[in-house]
């Protein structure tokens, strides 16, 4: 005796994979999106690490070769001293070992400690402070209270670097 429903149940899921399978070679996933055009990284190589930026076709150039005030896109999110947002380190140090104050940028290891950026509707500030979840190609601003903090969002920015 034949199964009718189980054989229906056969047929139909292999006819869905065979339309999935169609789809998928009829629209592929789009492409990975590039990377960012404009990171900072660091070199640590030698002794003195060698700040570099890759240039509009991706060749690394050493900051000594670019102007101080270069314009640089990165990710920018925001935080403040509580525990939602430091978790353990929300103990009113910044990574650099000053006091919490008014304005700091928390950024990747490529920026050193002290390098001023100018960021839109922030201002200028600097880097005094490293987090887990700041990656290259990301600033996280810090604001004195938590509200202010969740109303900055996620913005892409066009930000001026200066150093020394």
């Amino acid at each position: 005796m034949i199964n009718r429903p189980l054989i229906y149940s056969i047929v139909l899921i292999v006819a869905l994979l065979v339309a999935a399978s169609l789809l998928e070679n009829l629209y592929p996933p789009p492409p990975a999106p590039p990377p960012p055009s404009k990171v900072v990284s660091v070199s640590s190589s030698s002794s003195s690490p060698t700040r570099t930026v890759p240039d509009k076709i991706g060749n690394q150039l050493t900051l000594a070769s670019v102007k101080s005030g270069t314009v640089l896109s990165f990710v920018v999110t925001a935080y403040c001293p509580c525990v939602k947002c430091c978790d353990e380190y929300s103990d009113g140090i910044f990574a650099d070992g000053t006091p919490v104050g008014d304005r700091a940028i928390a950024a990747g290891a490529s920026i050193p400690f002290g390098t001023t950026i100018y960021v839109p509707g922030y201002g200028k500030a600097q880097v005094k402070d490293r987090g887990e979840a700041i990656t290259e190609g990301c600033l996280d601003l810090y604001f004195n209270d938590h509200k202010t903090a969740r109303e900055w969002g996620v913005k892409i920015l066009d930000c001026t670097v200066y150093y020394e």
